[in-house]
């Protein structure tokens, strides 16, 4: 009996220390090759053409002369850093500009009604009714003037502390105000007006796609985007094929370049927002790890496992696969089984928390650089519109740039219209389309 005793707890301690022995290489080795090349990446500087928007979409909605937009910014910058967190009040952390400069966007929910977002057919809906839209948009005409100042802009990099309450850009209508706007010059006999106003407005927010740290300013780019291609092309569906566009539109809807609706930039932006942020958070400071149960915490290692699950969006075989236009899926997470969580299994816990699956934001983007293929051809068909070929012909010999193998561009409604598979079905469509200039269609 003894000496079974002495084997168990022999075995007992040579278990107990290879569970020390792993826990201390586990330890020492720290991040993984892999995590820190992940960490590497989304640490590397921004990409910043241009100049910041910043000030401009935080202040869009007040009456702010351009040449203070700066000056009050600094103000609400240094005011949202030296406030306590979660002191804004309900509606909100509200800019200076408040108290000094009124609303631009007058008559938040009068009638008629703005062009809504994601919905098609505003050229018929400013025509069913064009005396009232003309007032409506008469007293817009200020907060759609600041949104057009938006083109001379780069990039948009948000400069408010890092903190979970950080405050959103107020954009308010702008951008219904401006499809709206622009659909009423159409209807009204200005056709170059309207064409070159939509033009412009896609060609300023697509460069926000991939030049921003925020992931909702680059869906909201995304959706802008989306919205100025969709009254684009029912415009062309109402004007002869020969009829010349505006020199903003050849930019604004030209092919998507390499890498175009990866939002890498916006997820290095929310990687560091959520390890900041969560830093900053006095609640955190004063429950964090300590004693015992620093030995399974590590704030280096914390990070890069969080960085993984951010650069899997981002690395090389994430823009392999956006090459590729194969349909982003969800990565398994391998949970507190993985090496590094012997020794950082709190740390595991918060970074699985703190860097969720963002497959969903990354199909958005794949979606919107389909779209850029599906406007370029329609264009490029433009261009053509005495090839005989059937519609499907003429679609198969685009170049291949313009083309994908895994979604095709398709002909829709008997040939009226070209249409895409989305990859993103969150808001309820599993396809987008545009209409097609009767010339262009099968006869």
């Amino acid at each position: 009996m003894k000496r079974w005793a002495q084997r168990i707890f022999g075995g007992l301690a040579v278990v107990a220390l290879g569970l020390v022995t792993l826990y201390t290489v586990s330890r020492l080795r720290g991040p993984s090759a892999g995590q820190e090349a992940a960490l590497a990446l989304m640490e590397q500087p921004m990409d910043t053409p241009g100049r910041n928007a910043f000030a401009t979409l935080w202040l869009l909605d007040r009456d702010v002369p351009p040449a203070r937009l700066e000056q009050i910014a600094e103000l609400d910058i240094r005011r949202f850093a030296d406030s306590p967190l979660g002191s804004a009040p309900a509606g909100g952390f509200r800019s200076v500009a408040a108290a000094e400069y009124p609303a631009l966007e007058v008559g938040h929910d009068e009638e008629p009604a703005l062009c809504a977002l994601r919905e098609t057919g505003c050229l018929a809906q400013v025509r069913s009714d064009r005396a009232a839209y003309a007032g409506r948009i008469d007293a817009l005409r200020p907060l759609i003037r600041r949104a057009e100042g938006l083109s001379a802009y780069g990039h948009y990099r948000n400069r408010f502390a890092p903190r979970m309450d950080r405050p959103l850009p107020q954009v308010g209508n702008a951008m219904s105000a401006q499809r709206t706007a622009y659909s009423l010059a159409f209807v009204d006999g200005d056709v170059a007006g309207g064409l070159a106003g939509v033009c412009g407005m896609a060609e300023t927010w697509r460069r926000f796609v991939p030049h921003s740290n925020s992931l909702i300013v680059s869906m909201l780019a995304i959706n802008t985007v989306t919205d100025a291609s969709t009254l684009f092309a029912e415009m062309l569906a109402e004007l002869p094929a020969d009829y010349p566009l505006p020199a903003e539109c050849a930019t604004a809807f030209a092919p998507p370049r390499a890498g175009e609706g990866l939002v890498c930039e916006a997820l290095k932006g929310e990687f560091d927002f959520t390890r900041r942020a969560l830093q900053a958070n006095p609640h955190w400071r004063q429950h964090q790890p300590r004693g015992a149960s620093r030995l399974f915490y590590d704030q280096r290692m914390t990070e890069a496992r969080s960085a993984s699950a951010f650069a899997q969006y981002c690395n090389e075989q994430a823009r392999e696969r956006f090459a590729a236009d194969a349909a982003r899926q969800p990565a398994a997470s391998s949970g507190l089984a993985g090496f590094d969580c012997l020794a950082n299994s709190i740390g595991c816990l918060l970074a699985d928390v703190a860097a969720p699956a963002y497959v969903g934001y990354a199909r958005r983007g794949q979606d919107h650089a389909a779209r850029r293929r599906l406007m370029a051809t329609l264009l490029a068909l433009r261009k053509r519109s005495d090839d005989p070929r059937p519609l499907q012909a003429r679609l198969d010999a685009q170049p291949p740039v313009l083309r994908s193998a895994n979604r095709p561009i398709e002909p829709s409604d008997n040939g009226a219209a070209l249409r895409i598979t989305l990859f993103d079905d969150s808001l309820g469509a599993d396809h987008w389309q545009v209409p097609l200039p009767p010339e262009l269609r099968d006869e």
